[in-house]
């Protein structure tokens, strides 16, 4: 897989940093493993994992959808010179929202999410919101959860789940106009995830 350019942005940080900030193989394993963990305890069955999210879903307040968004773009941040779509221009924050859409316990996963970031935003902005930060200051503390042991799972299967929508198969409702693949000039073999629904199941 091709790598995207290890050019500093003007919030400070590398498109390869935000890209690595739990996103390695690992993490994303496992926040994908987690998010079929959850959906498990729904009883949700296989045929209706595989099949296209209903990207209409609404499942999540009007505040948290402005989180989730101004989330997503932190950790996917657009870069127009360089050709690289934000999160939200893949279609990201619609993807999460339809696959929440299929778990109340996914969705309670990301709900816990999108409240901590606004929590910390209002420690970190003395009561401004997390979208309300300037985009620099949301990387950063993100970043900055990331490195807290208490916080650091949450931030990494949120990552995770925001670069699978990012670079999923476009079928399925993420990826919107193959611009996550475009980004990091990448013609991938698409995940085989139910063999990661079967690993975790198998343990």
């Amino acid at each position: 897989m091709a790598q995207p350019q290890n050019e500093p942005t003007d919030q400070g940080l590398t498109r390869r940093e935000m890209l690595v900030l739990g996103l390695s193989a690992g993490a994303l394993a496992g926040g994908i493993a987690l998010a079929y963990r959850l959906l498990h305890k729904d009883r949700v069955p296989d045929d209706a994992l595989d099949a296209p999210l209903d990207l209409e879903a609404s499942v999540f307040s009007a505040s948290e959808r402005t989180t989730m968004v101004a989330a997503c773009d932190a950790i996917l941040p657009g870069d127009p010179a360089s050709k690289f779509a934000s999160a939200s221009e893949a279609g990201v924050p619609a993807y999460l929202e339809a696959f929440a859409a299929k778990s109340p316990n996914l969705k309670q996963n990301i709900a816990a999410s999108l409240q901590l970031f606004e929590q910390a935003a209002q420690v970190h902005g003395r009561g401004a919101t997390f979208a309300a930060l300037p985009p620099a200051e949301r990387e950063t503390l993100l970043t900055t959860l990331s490195q807290q042991p208490e916080t650091r799972e949450a931030i990494e299967t949120f990552a995770a789940l925001c670069l699978k929508g990012y670079l999923s198969d476009p079928k399925q409702g993420g990826n919107l106009k193959q611009r996550g693949w475009a980004s990091l000039n990448y013609a991938p073999e698409i995940p085989e995830e139910r063999k990661i629904r079967e690993a975790w199941k198998a343990t």
